[in-house]
């Protein structure tokens, strides 16, 4: 799990040295060097370690498969297990990511809070006019301009009009949307699983840790003994397992990503208040868009991606699972009652070894 939130911190340090719109320093301390070339170099040990955890997560999940199967994991199921791996862990880290993005003001989202800094002069009137199509048009100048004089100095405009929350408060509340899915996660597994029922608390806490970022099932349909239809019937309740831990990933990430929905509302709702009466500088125009994208990109990709990963998974145990003749129907006339049973007995023997 911690590689997860390691890949996540790094990739945010590597993001909020090259934003303008930051809203908090000292993440950024590594790329204060002297020259310019030294900043590259920090950038690119950076990069190259973030790569290589990536490959070191997907190539570590490969070998746990690998020894779960007792090396007759076939390559393509090697492949399938590091597809999903990198797609799930990718996924994770890309939400996470976004999470904090509007409260550290990462890829320069908060571009209209930055132009909020430099404040209007001072008005006598009340009302802000401008035109629009011909037409004269007015606002209250208190709305444009969101300094408040009341104070000395001035007090500007705090990025929580937009994120509504600061990053203390963020912090806070992925603490305790972890909490949460592992208390829902806990629940969907205990009714779902017979091996992570009876098993202990430690070993609990562990697999609920790991199925914090990555669905997962507690054990695998092959990891006991039985005949075909009991075999058979593991394996619907390891389908059912996998479809919660699915679901409730699904959730988390949604739920990741609000933060952008939330920012991407207020930003346009500022871009067109200002565009209008004003006018929008570029960096302004650049956020809007972004944000815009974000908002419907990001929830079609947490969709998108669980449904693969859900589909990957029943194409591995259907079709290149070690042991996959033992789950074939009968009517499909493809195996012989009397394939399974041998692959039963190998799957067995192989288990006594």
């Amino acid at each position: 799990m911690e590689i997860i939130f390691q890949l996540a911190t790094q990739m945010s340090m590597l993001m909020l040295n090259d934003t303008l719109t930051a809203t908090t320093s000292g993440l950024e301390t590594i790329f204060k060097q002297d020259t310019q070339s030294d900043v590259a170099g920090a950038q690119a040990i950076l990069i190259l370690s973030i790569i290589g955890s990536f490959l070191s997560a997907v190539s570590t999940s490969i070998k746990i498969k690998k020894l779960e199967k007792d090396d007759f994991l076939s390559t393509t199921g090697k492949i399938i297990t590091g597809m999903r791996s990198l797609m799930t862990t990718l996924l994770r880290v890309w939400c996470l990511v976004f999470f904090f993005t509007p409260y550290l003001g990462l890829l320069n989202i908060l571009a209209h809070w930055k132009g909020e800094q430099i404040p209007f002069r001072t008005s006598p009137s009340q009302e802000f006019y401008f035109m629009v199509d011909g037409k004269v048009e007015t606002i209250p100048f208190k709305v444009l301009n969101r300094v408040d004089n009341s104070t000395t100095p001035p007090s500007l405009p705090h990025y929580s009009l937009y994120t509504q929350i600061d990053l203390a408060s963020a912090y806070k509340v992925i603490l305790c949307l972890l909490l949460v899915q592992m208390i829902v996660t806990h629940g969907a597994k205990y009714f779902t699983s017979k091996s992570y029922k009876q098993s202990c608390f430690f070993e609990k806490f562990v697999h609920l840790t790991e199925c914090l970022n990555i669905p997962s099932i507690h054990s695998d349909w092959d990891s006991e003994g039985g005949n075909v239809n009991q075999h058979r019937q593991r394996w619907r309740q390891v389908w059912r397992e996998m479809v919660a831990m699915e679901i409730i990933t699904w959730l988390a990430n949604i739920i990741l990503v609000l933060p952008i929905l939330v920012t991407g509302i207020y930003v346009r709702e500022r871009h067109f208040l200002t565009a209008l009466a004003v006018g929008s500088f570029d960096e302004e125009i650049e956020a809007f868009n972004l944000v815009t994208l974000l908002m419907w990109v990001l929830p079609l990709s947490v969709t998108v991606v669980a449904l693969l990963d859900l589909a990957l998974f029943h194409l591995y145990n259907i079709n290149y699972h070690p042991w996959k003749l033992i789950l074939v129907d009968d009517k499909s006339g493809v195996w012989s009652l009397e394939s399974r049973e041998n692959s039963l007995k190998l799957r067995d023997s192989h288990n006594e070894l």
